[in-house]
């Protein structure tokens, strides 16, 4: 396939990868605050977000970059943010996954 319709389809190179991030917190207030901070430092790493949330509990997809554009550390800087707020009681990172492409290879 063409570098052109690789592009367009993200395929090859062009995949773009994302993860799921399920954190749960050890209090119902301040969630607000807390989901401030967490879009702000997924955006400071030059990635996207959205997800679904309320009180103790916070279910986001990541969506990392390209392989090139190195997506591990993005991950990390996301997770060193959890590590240093005392409400963030634990949390848990899926794989990598292709964003646009299911296992399958079914368009979303």
């Amino acid at each position: 396939m063409k570098k052109r319709l690789r592009k367009k389809k993200h395929l090859g190179e062009y995949r773009v990868w994302g993860v799921e991030i399920a954190v749960t917190r050890n209090r119902a207030d301040g969630f607000d605050e807390f989901l401030n901070a967490f879009v702000d430092t997924v955006e400071l790493a030059g990635c996207r977000c959205g997800g679904s949330g309320k009180d103790d509990k916070l279910h986001m997809c990541v969506t990392l970059g390209r392989l090139a554009d190195d997506p591990v550390p993005k991950l990390r800087n996301i997770t060193d943010l959890l590590k240093t707020r005392p409400d963030a009681n634990s949390w848990q990172t899926g794989n990598l996954f292709d964003v646009w492409h299911d296992s399958t290879g079914r368009h979303h």
